[in-house]
């Protein structure tokens, strides 16, 4: 696998970030409204509207969600595993740039490398994933 392949499969990392975050943003606002619904106690039919309705729909577009950030998770959880094969300091790099969305120079600052070395390791690393990658498929 090349290393334009191996760095479009690490920026899936942000991708599936978003769509994790849009899920919980969207499970949080169906909770909010989940906690505005109010059903009858005494079971005497008033309008509510089909309130019973909104709280089953709110159940289930729950569990849908929930499962797929549960899914998204298990993606990237894959990916942070693949990463975990390649030698500590190519892990440290990648994980760094690819996960926690550090530049160069924070990795470097981080690392207590130059920016040059973190270039040297990237590159390597890339190779490396590339190889892992290859075998993997």
């Amino acid at each position: 696998m090349g290393t334009d392949e191996v760095v479009a499969w690490l920026e899936e990392v942000e991708k599936i970030d978003t769509l994790i975050k849009g899920k919980e943003d969207k499970i949080s606002e169906i909770m909010d409204l989940a906690t505005k619904i109010t059903a009858s106690i005494d079971g005497m039919p008033r309008g509510g509207g089909g309130i019973s309705d909104k709280v089953g729909d709110n159940a289930l577009k729950l569990a849908v969600l929930s499962k797929e950030k549960e899914d998204l998770e298990k993606q990237k959880n894959y990916i942070i595993k693949t990463l975990q094969k390649l030698p500590v300091n190519e892990f440290k790099v990648l994980y760094r740039e690819y996960v926690l969305y550090m530049n160069q120079k924070e990795i470097a600052v981080d690392l207590h490398y130059t920016r040059f070395t973190i270039r040297r390791i990237k590159q390597k690393a890339l190779k490396s994933l590339g190889e892992i990658l290859k075998v993997a498929t």
